[in-house]
């Protein structure tokens, strides 16, 4: 397998239990190192599905059926659960149930996975300091988790999810419970993040994303404005049909100026 196809995903169909269509239908993808994906669909498309999937999360704490395969770093995921498990980093939808609710401030607990890696105290206080930067957190870093606002908390699961530098990360409408402040401090600082990460590690950027906000931080973006069709590598069609007018009316709807500021 190519080294460079650090995500393949093949023929992935996943079922709930008592659900009689899935919600994922033969899906296939590859995900390059450095490449920043994001996937737009309407509600109940299967975006968060294929999130909790590349995650772990289904089935190992979600129940559903799973056909077909997916793998990373030319590994089967199911094969070497524990070994992948430590190297994504992941922001689903609930992001207070994500933290670890044992810190006493915001910054013992973007510290957290550091400590528990052994990291050097001088480095792990640089660290925090610069995650805390990058996602507007600095002044609430003597603060209780539980003291933050909503977007606030979901910044903050964002910063424990890239403090420790991960190979993969995962993130569901990471912006979702963000004032609009908040989406662009977020939008501004990703591509920085983003290259300096790659810089230290194969980082990939999975962004399920609701949010046009998020559309400027990706890599995979194409516009065609030919005969009134919009095509996007952004969208990964996940009802198992490419419907080129409906997709087009997504784009223009949640995309809007965007694409047409030059975003590729």
């Amino acid at each position: 397998m190519d080294e460079d196809k650090r995500i393949v995903i093949e023929n992935l169909t996943t079922r709930y239990p008592g659900t009689e269509q899935p919600q994922l239908r033969q899906i296939n993808a590859e995900v390059h190192t450095g490449q920043v994906v994001g996937i737009i669909g309407n509600s109940h498309s299967g975006k968060s599905t294929l999130c909790r999937v590349l995650a772990g999360v289904i089935p190992k704490i979600v129940s559903a059926e799973i056909e077909g395969d997916w793998h990373m770093f030319g590994q089967r995921v199911s094969d070497n659960w524990p070994v992948y498990n430590a190297m994504n980093g992941v922001v689903l939808q609930n992001p207070a149930g994500q933290l670890s609710g044992l810190a006493d401030t915001v910054a013992d607990e973007i510290a957290f996975d550091l400590i528990n890696q052994g990291m050097a105290e001088g480095l792990i206080q640089k660290r925090v300091e610069e995650v805390a930067t990058q996602m507007g957190l600095i002044e609430q870093l003597n603060l209780r988790p539980e003291s933050l606002s909503g977007g606030q908390i979901q910044r903050l699961a964002i910063a424990t999810a890239i403090v420790a530098n991960p190979a993969v990360l995962i993130m569901d409408d990471p912006t979702s419970e963000m004032d609009p402040l908040g989406r662009r401090q977020f939008s501004n600082g990703w591509p920085k993040s983003k290259r300096r990460l790659s810089s230290l590690s194969p980082v990939k950027l999975t962004i399920c994303a609701k949010s046009p906000t998020l559309c400027g931080c990706c890599t995979r973006v194409k516009w065609w404005p030919r005969a009134g069709r919009v095509r996007c590598l952004i969208i990964w069609q996940l009802t198992g049909r490419f419907q080129p007018r409906q997709s087009s009316n997504l784009l223009k709807k949640w995309i809007g100026t965007w694409l047409m500021a030059g975003i590729r």
